[in-house]
């Protein structure tokens, strides 16, 4: 990540010469905060050490829209408790992104789980 001008790193001058060499390679960086939405999040807990990728999906919802957002989520929630092994959690962002915007994390074991959730989405 680039620091901005004035930012305060305990290795500045280090941090300094590592942005200096990357900055060439990057086309840009962004950074935000998030925090944990639990009622949007289903089965959270899993064992994250033997998580090996995971499927990470960006959503953006639109002013004014948030009972829809919510409906929806819930909906979907709701049909997924049906399967045992779905299992996602949810961030809401509170800095550095548009309001309304959530980063959905679905930990995956292999690639194989994401070939099994894409047949299953696609039918």
């Amino acid at each position: 990540m680039i620091l901005p001008e004035g930012t305060f790193h305990p290795d500045k001058e280090g941090y300094l010469r590592l942005n200096g060499a990357v900055k060439p390679a990057v086309l840009g960086d962004d950074a935000g905060t998030f925090v944990y939405h639990e009622n949007y999040s289903l089965r959270a807990g899993v064992d994250i050490a033997h998580m090996r990728y995971f499927e990470i999906s960006l959503f953006r919802v639109k002013q004014r829209h948030d009972k829809d957002w919510d409906d929806l989520v819930r909906l979907v929630m709701k049909a997924y408790e049906r399967i045992p092994d779905a299992h996602w959690t949810t961030f809401q962002a509170v800095y550095g992104a548009p309001e309304g915007t959530f980063l959905v994390f679905s930990p995956l074991k292999s690639l194989a789980e994401s070939d099994q959730a894409v047949r299953h989405r696609h039918g």
